[in-house]
């Protein structure tokens, strides 16, 4: 009864709902209304209560919700959205639901990880009710030498999303990092199950952080990452953003072979044509960035020849 009360002030976001009316369309009581409502305030959500006249839910309210992000996104969708409060990772989350054949486009979606993952073993910062910590359980058709494919639509899937809900132009760093201005926004994980011949995925994972309401980060993150609202005055909501997010990467990945988004991908790095140093376990090499090519590799000129980079952490090299 409660996440259907939410619905409805979902619905009717910003405006004054009786308690009358409630009550008629959820056929219940006033008390058990008021029940459900009290419930909800104790949970976090911004309802405002009008003696006489009813309840509403807050235009700010931003916590997450199965109802709010259904509310911003196709009605043909085929999301299966579960929401936590709290997880280690979304990923592992969404990897235990893959491996017991949970269907492609399950999102697990939470207000907070503990040990949020990033690549090579990284933590990824998520406080509670600060970011958009995501993950998506895919079958992807492509192979394991094209998984670079899946990161590069998520890259460019968030940033339209974030020029959508936001009004902001954002970066791509080679291979899954958003930015502004320099600085990190959101962090792409992809990770899978390869099938007995090695050659294809069981199943995949794409996980997704945004950095989204965060005043402060760690001494180590300070320097390098940032949140949205740091960058626009344009009102937004993370139920906006996550929706937005999974209709972008949709369109891409229902024709992740037709590679359409690479455009972008390449017009938005900010490593074309500068200096670089790449990080691959202990070996470490320095190039100029040229180009991406249709896999998604990097591909970096040294001294006499174009080399093909598909993993590893690249930095510019200071001028």
């Amino acid at each position: 009864m409660k996440s259907e009360l939410l619905k409805l002030l979902i619905q009717h976001q910003g405006t004054v709902v009786s308690g009358e009316a409630i009550a008629r369309s959820l056929h219940i009581t006033r008390a058990a209304v008021w029940k459900s409502i009290r419930v909800l305030i104790e949970e976090g959500y911004d309802i405002q209560r009008f003696p006489g006249k009813g309840y509403a839910l807050s235009l700010t309210d931003d916590l997450l919700s199965e109802a709010a992000i259904q509310k911003h996104l196709p009605i043909d969708h085929d999301f299966h959205i579960d929401i936590r409060k709290t997880v280690t990772s979304t990923n592992d989350a969404a990897k235990e639901l893959a491996f017991h054949n949970a269907p492609e486009r399950t999102v697990v979606i939470s207000e907070h990880q503990s040990k949020g993952k990033g690549r090579k073993g990284k933590q990824f910062y998520s406080p509670k009710q600060a970011g958009l910590y995501m993950s998506l359980v895919l079958r992807p058709a492509c192979s394991i030498h094209e998984s670079l494919l899946i990161t590069a639509a998520a890259a460019v899937a968030v940033r339209r999303a974030i020029k959508d809900v936001c009004g902001i132009d954002a970066d791509i760093k080679w291979v899954n990092d958003v930015m502004i201005d320099n600085h990190k926004i959101c962090g792409i994980l992809c990770e899978g199950n390869l099938e007995t011949d090695a050659a294809r995925f069981e199943w995949a994972v794409l996980g997704i952080g945004i950095n989204c309401w965060e005043e402060t980060f760690p001494q180590d993150l300070e320097p390098i990452a940032a949140a949205l609202h740091t960058y626009t005055d344009q009102p937004f909501t993370r139920a906006a953003l996550a929706a937005s997010v999974l209709t972008h990467f949709d369109a891409c990945y229902r024709h992740l072979d037709q590679r359409e988004y690479l455009d972008e991908y390449r017009q938005a790095s900010i490593l074309m044509n500068k200096r670089i140093i790449i990080y691959e376990g202990n070996h470490i090499m320095e190039g100029t960035a040229v180009g991406i090519d249709e896999q998604a590799n990097l591909l970096v000129q040294m001294k006499n020849r174009t080399q093909k980079v598909f993993s590893g952490e690249v930095s510019v090299r200071a001028q």
